[in-house]
């Protein structure tokens, strides 16, 4: 097959005996390929071709080397659309005639099949061609995202192959590793390590071929990491290689907190199609999560060279925010024209925060990072608080990734607003893109519909209820949560179904049959028309902080049950001393007052010095008596709770000169003694705060209740104290409300400055009887 400047774009059939084969289609003539006892004639009858435009033949002519055989050749053209030519080369035997028409015909039709053949080839090699174009833009522009991720974090990051070798490092991973950039291409466990690494090849194994995330504490010297080995997969969910993660484990709690933010503020994009949207919601977001009052969002007007307000939270009511600012002397200038993070305290010279709303708002402390795209900056997120207060650098190392995220986030939505919002492919390239995203979050990602059926559950979902993703479509929300818990859970989804977005702890069930507790923070989805669509759920594993706060519940009721062991220890221990004290020390005091009157009479001229012996010992007697009362008072004992506090009030009045007046009735139902020894000591260190601190002239001592409760209140006029200022963790206070505690009781207090105080305790009697 010939094109129209007679080059050879095909064969068919053995030619070797004719020509020479080219190098590749298209490279040379067919004349200069034949051989020179056919060169000549070949010519001749393509000419005659070309220029008729019909079928031509050549006589038959002799070729040494065939064993007398001859050649006819043969040359038509073969489609009047394209300039396609087809030479044939038919060999006669000695004896033989010439090809038959019929032949030439189906030789013809061939050629035409060939040419169809060959023209469908190059059509599917040039869509390849631009396939292959349009996958390397996208490789070149998520290798530059996931670049402009990983430089500025200080987390080290490691990303390796399937053969553990390094693709990529971030120089946060210095920490951990030796490593050059020359160590690209290298297995990763032959690196020298600066903290030993006895398990990685293993982990790495592991996470690999189980496709769930490693994780392993390491202690080396006076620091803790926690190795995760995550596995890299790619968009049909087979493994790639894995990512090497070392997180600090000092002040993980916020670290996390801080890092889910991320992931949060990149799921807005999913969650808001309008920018608008976006800017009001980014602001509110970075203020809720990262505990800031107020939150800025301001984008860069090239043309006017201003910085414009798109976004606040936490803004003052009544306050007109300035819509517009000039950069000079102003933080968003400064982060503008520096590209860098701005820290108020940090710098020389404090700059003036433009960007802030007026009238009298006082800033403490205050962050500003660009919002940037590779090095051009789109805008500036702002953090603010009245307040002093640290920060961290791993909060400024998140919103500075918050910042490329969002600038990244925006270029490329303001991109499909203006270019590729029109073709379906783009759109569905950006929601492969976003959902890369999701897939490799840290936190669980669940989607429900309207009727609580699973739309979508990221691995990390999946992977936390041991599902696999594709498991978990199509199940009801209902399927993953026990039967116990399920009213509670629904009741929460109609609150969702309201618009309320809140964060709350669930248990939720497993494929095996197990519990695992989850903090599950839930969002609405509406559609375009504004109607309700389902729900956003993410979802974090809080396994490991529900154990931590059951076991220090237990040890709190261990220390409950303690401190009312040691209550009853202490009454039976002052009973004790106040028994010794009445059979040992007042019997001898009595039997020496007994042998004073007896001497007295026995030695006249002594009266007046026995007389001085016998009035001390008889105040020796009152004060033990006195003694006695207090470690334990025999009225409560013999007559009961209410006579107990009747004799207390008369007691503390005449101690201390306050007017103590009791109120009491006697409960409906009995009470333990314990219960009695409990409440009666309770009153006692009341009563002993008001004499030491109220400066009271008057205190009321009450006591009432019906059949299933009791109340003892203390009531004073004395100054009181503003709502705060009491101290509940104060050792008597401490005492008296764990005693209450192990009995079902409750502690109150109410005071208003200058107003008095008053004390309420209450007590269950079914459960202080159990």
């Amino acid at each position: 097959m010939l094109d129209a400047k007679q080059r050879v774009l095909a064969f068919q059939g053995d030619t070797t005996p004719f020509l020479e084969t080219p190098s590749h289609p298209g490279a040379a003539e067919l004349a200069s390929l034949a051989r020179p006892d056919l060169a000549k004639e070949l010519r001749k009858l393509i000419r005659r071709c070309f220029w008729r435009g019909k079928r031509a033949q050549s006589p038959p002519l002799p070729l040494p080397g065939l064993g007398g055989a001859k050649v006819v050749l043969h040359a038509q053209r073969l489609s009047s659309r394209q300039a396609r030519w087809q030479v044939a080369f038919q060999v006669l035997p000695a004896d033989a005639a010439p090809l038959p028409p019929e032949r030439e015909n189906a030789a013809q039709g061939r050629a035409s099949e060939l040419e169809k053949e060959l023209s469908r080839a190059r059509a599917e090699l040039a869509q390849a061609k631009r396939e292959l174009r349009r996958r390397g833009t996208e490789l070149r522009d998520v290798e530059s995202d996931l670049d402009n991720v990983l430089k500025p974090m200080d987390l080290p990051l490691v990303i390796v192959d399937m053969e553990r070798k390094i693709k990529r490092f971030n120089s946060a991973a210095r920490k951990i590793f030796y490593l050059l950039s020359n160590d690209l291409g290298r297995d990763i466990t032959t690196v020298d390590t600066r903290i030993p690494l006895p398990g990685l090849r293993q982990n790495l194994r592991r996470a690999i071929g189980s496709h769930l995330t490693v994780e392993e504490d390491i202690q080396a010297g006076g620091e803790v990491y926690a190795m995760r080995v995550i596995p890299y997969l790619d968009g049909r969910g087979e493994p790639m290689g894995a990512l090497l993660m070392f997180v600090e484990k000092t002040g993980l709690v916020q670290a996390e907190r801080e890092r889910s933010t991320i992931g949060y503020v990149a799921q807005l994009f999913l969650l808001y199609d309008d920018l608008a949207d976006f800017y009001r919601e980014l602001p509110r977001v970075l203020a809720q999560r990262l505990n800031f009052p107020y939150a800025i969002l301001e984008l860069f007007d090239k043309e006017r060279q201003e910085a414009v307000l798109v976004g606040a939270s936490g803004l003052p009511k009544g306050e007109a925010p300035i819509q517009r600012h000039a950069l000079p002397d102003s933080v968003a200038g400064w982060v503008i024209r520096s590209g860098r993070t701005y820290i108020q305290g940090r710098l020389e010279n404090r700059l003036r925060p433009a960007s802030l709303p007026l009238g009298g708002l006082s800033v403490e402390t205050l962050v500003a990072v660009p919002v940037r795209v590779k090095d051009a900056i789109l805008g500036v997120i702002t953090l603010a608080d009245h307040r002093p207060r640290k920060v961290t650098n791993h909060l400024v190392e998140t919103l500075e990734v918050v910042g490329i995220n969002a600038g990244l986030g925006v270029e490329r939505r303001r991109a499909q607003h203006t270019i590729i919002r029109a073709t379906a492919d783009a759109l569905r390239e950006s929601q492969d893109r976003y959902r890369k995203i999701v897939d490799t979050a840290n936190e669980g990602i669940w989607i429900v519909d309207q009727q609580l059926m699973t739309e979508f559950a990221n691995p990390q979902m999946a992977s936390m209820l041991g599902y696999a993703p594709e498991e978990m479509l199509g199940m009801h929300a209902t399927d993953f949560i026990p039967l116990a818990d399920r009213k509670t859970s629904l009741s929460k989804w109609r609150r969702t179904h309201e618009g309320v977005q809140e964060s709350s702890d669930w248990r939720l069930l497993r494929k095996d049959g197990s519990r695992v507790w989850t903090q599950v923070s839930t969002s609405p989805i509406y559609d375009d028309e504004g109607k309700f669509s389902g729900a956003l759920a993410m979802v974090a594993d809080i396994s490991h902080r529900k154990r931590t706060e059951e076991e220090l519940l237990a040890h709190h009721e261990k220390l409950r049950a303690l401190a009312s062991e040691l209550t009853m220890v202490e009454e039976r221990e002052r009973r004790r001393i106040a028994s010794d004290m009445h059979d040992g020390v007042g019997h001898l005091l009595a039997a020496c007052k007994l042998r004073l009157d007896m001497l007295k009479e026995t030695a006249p001229g002594q009266k007046d010095a026995i007389r001085g012996i016998l009035e001390i010992v008889d105040q020796a007697i009152v004060t033990t008596r006195s003694l006695i009362s207090d470690l334990s008072p025999p009225v409560l004992q013999e007559m009961g709770l209410a006579a107990a506090l009747e004799w207390l009030a008369e007691r503390v009045g005449k101690i201390s000169g306050l007017a103590v007046t009791a109120e009491v009735s006697q409960p409906s139902r009995s009470l333990s003694g314990d219960t009695e020894i409990i409440l009666f000591r309770a009153a006692a260190e009341l009563l002993n705060n008001v004499v030491k601190h109220a400066g009271a002239k008057r205190a009321t001592v009450s006591l009432r209740g019906d059949h299933n409760k009791l109340w003892l209140i203390v009531e004073d006029d004395g100054k009181g104290f503003e709502p705060g200022q009491v101290k509940m963790d104060s050792f008597g206070l401490f005492s008296i409300r764990e005693r209450l505690t192990s009995l079902g009781g409750r502690l109150e207090i109410e005071s208003r400055d200058q107003t008095g105080t008053r004390a309420s305790l209450s007590l269950d009697l079914g459960r202080a009887a159990s």
